[in-house]
């Protein structure tokens, strides 16, 4: 049963609204009473039947200000009223004064905004989306309120009718890319899969740069790493085929084709896509990989990769990495002696390998525990691509691991920061290498970061651990080295926590 005493109040702060309601609408009519019949005389638009402004319309205006603030003070108390029984009516009493006070004075963006605040605040989103639209009947170019129309479109799950206020923004102000990318992504939500491709074409045309090539694969990533949604990935990949023409930006995209149509189960497709992704860059490691990985599982498609890598660039030595890809899950040692091999052919063509080749071997020496040759490895690397931060991060790492040549080690991971400043792996090897250095505290600062940006990597967090239980806060090392041997269980992890 409803409290019969919230009900007067309710019935009480109802009296005071139709009163104030009146009072406005009084103020109205007395107002246009010396001007052609018009609807209160706020739906016409700004100068349309305008009249030389009189003594009078001076007096109006004000009148008209005085009540539509007087509503506003009238919602706001409703906002403010505690244990009202009957929320709805409450609710729709503040829609009420709000759309009252903005009708008064229709232009007023100072009114409008107080009453959109409130009314969103209450959840009334579609109360506020139609006192928006009646202010954007007057003025379509105000678009901070337009896109906060569309926002709570979005919110209520209507995302064409978000779409279509954000379309109107995107025709007036084209070059705005952060309103493009809203726009894209409220048509895919709303099923509007082609505008949104339209939209990636118009903005390519528009703007020819990377970033405009970039649009459409950044949603196929998305897609496909966040949606799982890979049919529209594929889509959204092969649109930005069109856009690419360098054999090495083209690359990538076919392979993550690959991985979309694995994830199809159409692996035919999906070997096709990477043997057309090594085709444009025979030094595509990771479709070299995947490929390799395919032809385990699906030995029937050996026969058509063969024949379609029989084109490509550095033939022989593609077909070794793919040898090398098959044995690795095995047969390490042998994967590590094939790639010996491939690097043996490439220099007899007169090519250094690519930095994925040096750290697929140390990835394989490291799982051997064959430091000392890794370490010679990622010294060739580092002299061969001397502007690839990650190779200079895992010389950096290993040279911290073995405790030696530190202040080296300090100048190739700094080096790293300066291109990727938040990269969790490098800032943890700057405050490994730190730490190594017996700064503890000036490790803290980066191994902390690191442990933020990646919370559930177990190296990192035993890291921290280390650093922070060396400077005196061991409960909180006890805390990350819990949370470090939750993610991956590891005794050297747990001898810590015993002692």
């Amino acid at each position: 049963m409803k409290n019969p005493g919230r009900t007067d109040d309710l019935r009480r702060f109802w009296d005071r609204a139709v009163f104030v309601f009146a009072f406005g609408a009084a103020l109205v009519s007395a107002g246009c009473a010396a001007r052609p019949p018009a609807p209160c005389g706020w739906d016409r638009l700004p100068g349309e039947g305008a009249a030389p402004a009189k003594a009078g319309e001076a007096d109006d205006e004000e009148a008209r200000l005085a009540g539509a603030e007087a509503l506003c003070r009238q919602a706001v108390s409703f906002v403010n009223a505690q244990d009202v029984a009957d929320t709805n009516a409450l609710n729709q009493a503040i829609h009420e004064s709000f759309r009252w006070a903005t009708r008064l004075v229709p232009d007023n963006t100072n009114i409008l905004e107080a009453a959109m605040f409130h009314l969103v605040d209450r959840g009334l989103l579609n109360e506020t989306y139609d006192i928006a639209q009646a202010y954007l009947a007057r003025n379509p170019d105000n678009h901070p309120v337009r896109y906060a129309a569309a926002c709570c479109m979005d919110a209520l799950g209507k995302f064409d009718v978000a779409a279509g206020q954000c379309a109107i923004i995107h025709a007036a102000c084209p070059d705005d890319r952060a309103v493009e990318e809203t726009l894209v992504g409220l048509y895919f939500r709303s099923g509007q899969d082609e505008k949104a491709f339209e939209v990636f074409r118009a903005a390519f045309a528009r703007r020819p740069d990377k970033a405009s090539k970039s649009l459409p694969v950044r949603w196929a990533i998305a897609f496909t790493s966040q949606h799982r949604d890979f049919a529209r990935a594929l889509q959204c990949a092969d649109l930005a085929l069109e856009l690419w023409d360098l054999p090495a930006e083209r690359s990538p995209i076919l392979a993550l084709m690959g991985e979309c149509h694995m994830s199809l189960t159409r692996m035919q497709d999906a070997a096709d896509a990477f043997c057309r992704a090594i085709a444009e860059d025979s030094e595509n490691i990771l479709a070299i990989q995947r490929l390799g990985m395919l032809c385990m599982q699906y030995p029937e498609l050996k026969d058509s990769v063969d024949a379609a890598l029989g084109g490509v660039r550095q033939a022989g030595v593609v077909r070794l990495l793919l040898q090398a890809s098959m044995q690795q899950a095995t047969d390490k040692p042998a994967a590590f002696e094939t790639l010996r091999q491939a690097y043996s052919q490439s220099m007899c063509d007169g090519y250094f390998p690519g930095e994925s080749f040096y750290l697929w071997k140390v990835m394989l020496l490291d799982a051997e525990q064959r430091n000392d040759e890794a370490l010679v490895i990622l010294k060739e690397a580092v002299a061969v691509h001397p502007a690839s931060a990650e190779i200079k991060n895992c010389l950096a790492y290993l040279l911290a691991e073995r405790n030696e040549n530190l202040e080296e080690a300090n100048r190739l991971i700094n080096e790293a920061l300066i291109d990727f400043p938040q990269n969790a792996a490098y800032l943890d090897t700057k405050g490994w290498i730190m730490f190594k250095r017996e700064r503890p505290f000036g490790a803290i600062q980066y191994l902390l970061k690191a442990a933020e940006l990646q919370p559930d990597e177990p190296v990192i967090l035993d890291h921290a651990g280390d650093a922070l239980s060396a400077v005196g806060h061991k409960a909180d090392a006890l805390e990350f080295w819990k949370r470090s041997t939750r993610v991956s269980p590891n005794p050297a992890v747990d001898k810590k926590l015993a002692q």
